[in-house]
């Protein structure tokens, strides 16, 4: 327990100190250390004093699917590069570059550091991490009859369908329970140890993880059924989802038969513009803040989150919020910004109301805060 409050400690010691960048001289011959992973790339600009390396700035980048194709950099310090490295290597002979060879220094330690905590990509999982199997449930019950299909997706990939039409007459909830156990039969068949579930219908999910009481004398013998079919599993997982591989193509196909859709779909009338780089000239000068949510609902009864980044350091500052007012965005400033860091420069929101208002302008225009609006998009 000691060791545990010990090493608790350290961490808001580590937390609470800002990150400090050095500023080169003129003239000055500055070190650039890369790392790259498989699904990320970074990079630190160092410079040397009285043999201590100080970091300048640094970048880490998460890869997206085409930059993870590209071949090694370090074929750029070869003769023989051709095609596309060959004008990147003519790109790069404007500047004056030294190549050297990588060496067990502070400098590449920070870089590995960076891309090692880059994470994986989405779908990614760990070496080590036990197989888990995948499976969709879904029930329903019309007039007509009622039924329930499943899809169970293997660790390799695969998957096994079933479809299965009920001969007695049951309610949706209990087409969709239904639906879960036939589900759970062919996994224990299969002698499948590790699953994810997913199923659409948001009571049955709550009744199983125990957030919902179950009343009804029906559903409490579905519940009962269900967890003793779970407790055969040595980890689970329920959660609200569906099975539609098709979703994005479908919805398309959709809005171009729907007319409606493209009757009244927004027609934007502005000229296009090109895209303005925003450039913040030192640390906690430029912030941009923003408001996420509705998440959904913790134990403190919070749904919402209230983030800022700082644009040059790329520093963090987030709080939770149970409502989203002008009166707590404003706090957020005072508190965890002008506080922390001094009064910058500049913020950057949209021009939502709980930004752009009487009370927020003026408590910027007293600071000298230069208050910037970003341009609505529509995705």
């Amino acid at each position: 327990m000691e060791e545990c409050e010990q090493a608790f400690q350290q961490l808001k010691e580590h937390l609470g100190k800002l990150p400090l960048l050095s500023k080169p001289a003129a003239g000055e011959v500055l070190s650039l250390y890369l790392v790259v992973s498989k699904h990320a790339v970074s990079s630190v600009l160092i410079r040397e004093e009285k043999k201590v390396q100080l970091p300048v700035y640094y970048i880490s980048k998460r890869l997206l699917d085409a930059e993870m194709r590209y071949p090694q950099m370090q074929v750029l310090q070869k003769p023989d590069t051709s095609g596309r490295l060959l004008k990147w290597s003519i790109e790069l002979s404007q500047f004056d570059i030294n190549y050297k060879p990588r060496t067990a220094i502070k400098g590449q330690a920070l870089a590995d550091f960076v891309v090692e905590f880059a994470g994986l990509p989405d779908g990614a999982e760990e070496g080590n991490a036990p197989q888990r199997w995948k499976l969709y449930v879904d029930g329903s019950s019309n007039e007509y009859g009622s039924g329930a299909g499943l899809v169970l997706h293997t660790p390799e990939g695969h998957k096994i369908t079933l479809a299965i039409r009920f001969e007695f007459p049951v309610s949706n909830n209990e087409a969709e329970y239904e639906a879960l156990l036939a589900g759970l039969r062919l996994a224990e068949h299969l002698k499948v140890g590790n699953i994810d579930i997913f199923s659409d219908l948001q009571l049955v999910v709550n009744q199983v993880k125990g957030q919902y009481q179950t009343r009804d004398e029906k559903m409490v013998t579905y519940l009962k059924k269900v967890k003793e079919a779970l407790e055969k599993f040595t980890a689970y997982d329920i959660q609200q989802g569906y099975y539609w591989p098709n979703l994005k193509k479908d919805a398309a196909e959709y809005a171009k038969r729907c007319e409606s859709c493209q009757r009244y779909t927004p027609t934007p009338r502005l000229h296009s513009e090109d895209l303005t780089s925003i450039v913040s000239p030192w640390p906690f000068a430029k912030w941009g803040i923003d408001l996420i949510g509705p998440l959904h609902k913790t134990l403190g009864g919070y749904k919402f989150a209230i983030v800022a980044i700082d644009y040059f350091t790329k520093w963090v500052e987030a709080e939770p919020l149970t409502t989203i007012s002008e009166e707590k965005c404003t706090n957020f400033i005072w508190n965890n910004i002008v506080c922390r860091f001094g009064v910058p420069h500049s913020l950057v929101s949209d021009n939502g109301r709980q930004f752009n208002n009487d009370n927020t302008n003026q408590f910027c225009e007293l600071l000298g805060i230069h208050k910037n609006f970003s341009s609505v998009i529509y995705p």
